[in-house]
């Protein structure tokens, strides 16, 4: 069989299938996709990067409270500190169906990222900004508004593809 042959069958098939993957993604509310030429999919990936990056964030700090408590190193750590875990057992949950592109766990780390902004704000409210104590809450707190703004701020459209249209339209 010839090459251009074998390339007309290919594209053939990529034509049938590429509809179907963008609706199934659609569906989903997972992730856009742009099918490029070559059958290539292109992908966003900032919401499993944010998924990642607040799952690691919300095993952490319950982690270094309860070590804190253990080591009875600071007496600030008590019943605030239970409560706070559960939210970020909560947050666990929902940073994990982020990443698999649930839009329901979009709003909720969205909601919580508001909620830990505010709380970093109350404690670089009294305490003061850039202490060497509280970087992490610092860090908490920037890291809350950057993805407060990448989830309910930016939009995602899907490019048309030039390749998937009948020749001469």
């Amino acid at each position: 069989m010839e090459a251009n042959q074998l390339r007309h069958r290919r594209l053939k098939r990529h034509r049938r299938l590429a509809p179907r993957a963008e609706l199934k993604a659609g569906r989903r509310q997972r992730f856009v996709m742009n099918v490029r030429k070559g059958g290539q999919i292109r992908i966003m990936k900032t919401q499993r990067t944010l998924g990642a990056l607040w799952l690691v964030t919300f095993l952490a700090a319950p982690s270094y409270w309860l070590w804190e408590f253990l080591q009875k190193s600071a007496t600030a750590y008590d019943g605030t500190h239970a409560w706070l875990s559960l939210i970020c057992l909560f947050g666990v949950i929902a940073s994990i169906f982020l990443m698999m592109g649930a839009k329901w766990a979009r709003i909720c780390i969205g909601l919580l990222a508001i909620f830990f902004a505010f709380a970093g704000l109350s404690e670089i409210w009294e305490q003061g900004w850039l202490r060497a104590d509280k970087w992490a809450d610092d860090a908490t707190f920037v890291f809350s508004l950057v993805t407060v703004v990448l989830l309910f701020f930016r939009r995602y459209e899907t490019l048309p593809d030039k390749s998937l249209q009948p020749p001469g339209g």
